[in-house]
């Protein structure tokens, strides 16, 4: 099976780090750069629900939703436009992780695990490619 190079488009940049944008076949290596990312901007305690929502009028309330909506925007920018599909129109933070993961991540889906060691059986060393990359495939598995 031969991989394609990434293209400069096929990366999400922002501020807190660069990294490929989710497709329907990279959500474990997306999911985890994006927590990264989700860290980076003090986001990730919303995005995973763990942070209350503060009372309307605290002096937190008007931080939390700017972050809240910073949390959406790099949820909804790195992800790609077939996957932004599922997620249109939703505004939530919590929401659309939830989605996100439910719908992408194949290891929680009915038929993932066969799928996963189907293509970890099959997975081969390219001449084309470095071990770095082999490696990083199989690691993904």
């Amino acid at each position: 099976m031969q991989t394609q190079t990434p293209t400069p488009s096929d990366y999400f940049i922002t501020k807190a780090g660069s990294i490929l944008r989710l497709t329907h076949r990279n959500f474990a290596v997306w999911s985890n750069a994006i927590k990264y990312v989700f860290i980076g901007t003090n986001t990730w305690d919303i995005v995973t629900g763990v942070e209350d929502i503060p009372q309307d009028g605290d002096v937190e309330y008007k931080d939390y939703y700017k972050r809240s909506n910073k949390a959406v925007s790099l949820l909804y920018s790195s992800i790609t436009p077939s996957i932004q599909a599922y997620v249109a129109g939703v505004v939530d933070p919590v929401e659309m992780w939830s989605m996100i993961c439910k719908t992408m991540d194949i290891v929680q889906n009915e038929s993932g695990s066969t799928f996963m060691r189907d293509k970890f059986h099959h997975e081969v060393f390219n001449a084309q490619d470095t071990i770095d990359q082999y490696i990083g495939r199989i690691l993904s598995y």
